[in-house]
Formats: C-alpha cells, sequence, structure tokens
C-alpha cells in the first residue's frame, strides 16, 4: 500500500464497509485499544487489491522563491555558526517556519534532513 499511496486511494466497497465502524469508534476508544485498532484498520487497508488510485501520478510541487529564500536564510547561519549548536527551534524561527515546515521545505530543497545536513 505504501507504494499506491501517494497518487491516493480508492478502497473498495467491501474494504470501506469492514473500516467505516473501526474509523468511527477509534476515537472513543482508551489508547491501547485505539492503538490496536488502528493496526487492524491499516492492516485491512493495506489487503484491499481492488484498491484504485485516485490520480494518474503524484503531483510534484515546484520549490517556490519565497521557500528558497528561507532555506538560504538557514544554510547561511547553520555555515556562520557551524561551531556552535543549534536546534530544530532555532532553525525555524530563522526561516519563519515551524519546525515541520522547516523539515519539509528543507528536504525539499535539499533532498535531505536538517539532521542528515548537519551531520
Amino acid at each position: 500500500m505504501p507504494a499506491r499511496a501517494p497518487t491516493g486511494l480508492h478502497f473498495s466497497p467491501a474494504i470501506a464497509a469492514q473500516a467505516r465502524p473501526l474509523v468511527q469508534t477509534l476515537f472513543t476508544q482508551p489508547v491501547v485499544d485505539r492503538f490496536l485498532n488502528l493496526v487492524r484498520l491499516l492492516t485491512l487497508l493495506a489487503e484491499d487489491r481492488a484498491a484504485m488510485p485516485l490520480s494518474a501520478a503524484a503531483p510534484e510541487l515546484a520549490p517556490a522563491a519565497t521557500d528558497r529564500r528561507q532555506i538560504d536564510r538557514v544554510l547561511s547561519h547553520i555555515h556562520d555558526h557551524f561551531a556552535e549548536s543549534v536546534t530544530i527551534t532555532q532553525l525555524a524561527d530563522i526561516a519563519t517556519l515551524s519546525p515541520s515546515g522547516l523539515h519539509c521545505t528543507f528536504l525539499r530543497h535539499t533532498c535531505q534532513t536538517v539532521s542528515q545536513y548537519l551531520i
């Protein structure tokens, strides 16, 4: 299923009917039961061989110029302060992004995570 997931999937009616009650009760259960039922749900969906892709290909988003400036600020800071410790939160502030936004933008521009780049 992970290989088919980027395009989105339309699950078969039979699997959707089995999955619906699992999803509906997921958030009303204790944490342990919720986790186990989430695994059951994902297993059920992964085994749906009749699932159809929602699009022909996953969209490829081109990095925006604004993104590039944000990453350039982060890279400049890393290079100018290479001997100092730095946190993701500090780098996200420099880029004016959330930590998760920095992760996605950095990965899109450099093809590696911030942690991989720093190592």
